[in-house]
């Protein structure tokens, strides 16, 4: 029983791996050097501004992996940092056609996957880091001067324009976005305002497209296309696979 555990445990890892190793990058647009890249500032203290950056697929598939140019930082309205964390989410292309919904916490709309992420780092005695007691389980903490990454598992339902989005959902957070030094895109989104009661002004709750070429924000992209299985559906093969073989060891011992 417990070879036979090992070896599923195996197979199991060894599923995981080859799905991982069939990503792709198809999609890059990380500056050169992250400590003298351009940036843009998002910040939420009297208004917010938030931004998105947006890539394409040709297929349904997953993405595996994500690195961004985000990173906690400072600014003249929060000279200690941010006292709550971020999150960074994925989301389709109704997060830049669609406005959330009038008042409430202003999700993303469209989002398909997000996770919260915060700074480890204390400004002083007296003020407790972004990743204070307040953090989800599972939040990404970032030291001084570090860039969010994560290994994802995001599956993408069809080819289209989809969108990595920065969110701010709490008062006095502040982070930067390193961009690109050369690439140029038009995906590329902002959603600011006053408030999210504001019925007359659906923009200040949308993430809108803006007209012509910019800086590219900082991003890559790891893709597996469709109908290459995920991991979890290559573990579960193998593990039917597995379990399929064990109940035939005993009949042929029994002959």
């Amino acid at each position: 029983m417990t070879k036979m555990l090992t070896k599923l445990a195996c197979l199991i890892g060894l599923s995981v791996y080859f799905a991982k190793a069939m990503a792709v990058p198809i999609y890059d647009s990380m500056p050169a050097d992250l400590a003298t890249a351009p940036r843009a500032v998002a910040e939420t203290s009297f208004t917010w501004r938030e931004f998105a950056a947006g890539f394409t697929v040709q297929s349904a598939g997953y993405v595996t992996h994500i690195d961004t140019g985000i990173t906690p930082t400072t600014s003249l309205l929060n000279p200690l940092g941010s006292l709550h964390g971020f999150y960074v989410g994925m989301a389709d292309n109704t997060l830049v056609t669609t406005p959330s919904a009038l008042g409430g916490d202003n999700t993303p709309v469209g989002s398909l996957w997000q996770t919260y992420a915060c700074s480890s780092a204390q400004p002083n005695p007296y003020i407790a880091p972004g990743c204070g007691w307040a953090s989800p389980p599972g939040a990404t903490a970032l030291g001084n001067g570090e860039f969010f990454g994560a290994d994802v598992n995001v599956y993408l339902p069809g080819p289209g324009t989809y969108w990595v989005y920065l969110w701010l959902k709490s008062d006095d957070t502040v982070t930067a976005w390193a961009a690109s030094e050369t690439k140029k895109t038009d995906l590329f989104a902002v959603r600011q305002g006053w408030t999210v009661y504001d019925a007359a002004h659906p923009e200040y709750r949308q993430y809108v497209r803006q007209d012509g070429q910019r800086s590219a924000l900082g991003l890559r992209i790891e893709f597996i296309a469709a109908p290459v299985p995920e991991a979890h559906s290559c573990a579960l093969m193998l593990s039917g696979i597995c379990v399929l073989a064990c109940l035939r060891v005993p009949r042929r011992r029994s002959i």
